[in-house]
């Protein structure tokens, strides 16, 4: 159970951190553009 919810925390601070990821990027690029 305690492993569980840990995967459930990490997976929820990758999402977090791959959406400010591809916010950053998609802003790089129209900065770029």
């Amino acid at each position: 159970m305690d492993i569980l919810k840990y995967c459930c925390k990490f997976c929820s601070i990758w999402n977090l951190t791959t959406y400010q990821m591809k916010h950053i990027v998609n802003s790089f690029f129209s900065f770029v553009n």
